[in-house]
């Protein structure tokens, strides 16, 4: 039998799921920007309600009630394997535009407050670059566009000193940190054969990458396997993209059908969330 559809231990701590909010507040300004999104009601399917995410007037996105309601997602879970999720906003309501690497030392101070706070930092990409490069329907921005802006996200914080800087800093890439593990040995090879480059950073960028922590969301056994191999057991967490359509429903079985040992199953399923969270997560694994 396919472990993914038979595993249903409900030990797991999802680091990826997205929350959307059944109805957004009124714009408190007297003009509103043509970004701010608003909510319109869509047919209901399969006993569920769903709405319509609209932006400039034009439709974004249709969504269901699992978005919102505490109780659809709860239900949910214990199918999935899952005991908990940490949720964050859909990424277009982040609002973030400035386009500036997320590895800039102008956001130190950001930084520095979250390690003092203890407080971890998930990475999710938003409006990617370089999507007058694909040729296909607009779902390509999920599929191909996030894991490439990831990537460049990641090696940002690697080439920029971040967590030279910050060495106490929980940092998670999602989508598995995009492209990062096939451009992390050219990026280790430059390091290498370039002066300036390795004058810049203090040591090579694989041993920086394996101080940052990724989600496993990427589909697929053997290349799970190889993140595991590049970033190290450690540094691995569930993640599903709950409960967008293009999501991971059995998370934990994916890692039975990797082939993981006991204790890497339980690494990835709850223990390296529940160190990557901090002490503050409230979050306690029975």
């Amino acid at each position: 039998m396919n472990p993914i559809q038979t595993m249903r231990c409900g030990c797991g701590v999802d680091i990826h799921a997205h929350l959307v909010p059944e109805n957004f507040p009124r714009y408190l300004g007297s003009t509103m920007p043509s970004p701010w999104p608003y909510m319109e009601a869509a047919a209901e399917a399969k006993g569920m309600c769903h709405r319509q995410v609209m932006f400039n007037g034009k439709h974004y996105r249709t969504v269901s009630e699992q978005c919102w309601s505490a109780q659809r997602r709860l239900a949910d879970l214990p199918e999935m394997g899952l005991s908990h999720q940490v949720v964050s906003p859909m990424p277009e309501l982040l609002s973030y535009w400035n386009g500036t690497p997320i590895g800039d030392a102008k956001f130190d101070a950001f930084y520095e407050a979250c390690v003092a706070m203890d407080i971890p930092v998930f990475v999710h990409a938003l409006k990617p670059a370089g999507m007058e490069r694909l040729i296909g329907p607009p779902a390509l921005e999920q599929v191909l566009g996030y894991p490439t802006d990831v990537g460049l996200a990641a090696a940002s914080v690697i080439t920029g000193g971040l967590m030279h800087r910050h060495p106490q800093l929980r940092i998670a890439f999602s989508h598995g940190g995009g492209t990062l593990a096939s451009l992390l040995p050219r990026l280790t090879q430059g390091w290498k054969t370039f002066p300036a480059l390795a004058d810049k950073l203090k040591e090579s960028p694989a041993e920086t990458a394996r101080k940052l922590y990724f989600d496993a969301l990427v589909y697929d056994a053997p290349t799970l396997r190889h993140l595991i191999q590049t970033f190290g057991v450690e540094q691995l967490m569930l993640g599903t993209d709950y409960p967008f359509n293009f999501h991971e429903p059995r998370p934990v079985g994916r890692l039975m059908e990797a082939g993981l040992d006991t204790p890497s199953q339980d690494a990835l399923s709850f223990g390296n969330a529940l160190r990557f969270l901090g002490a503050n997560s409230g979050i306690k694994q029975t």
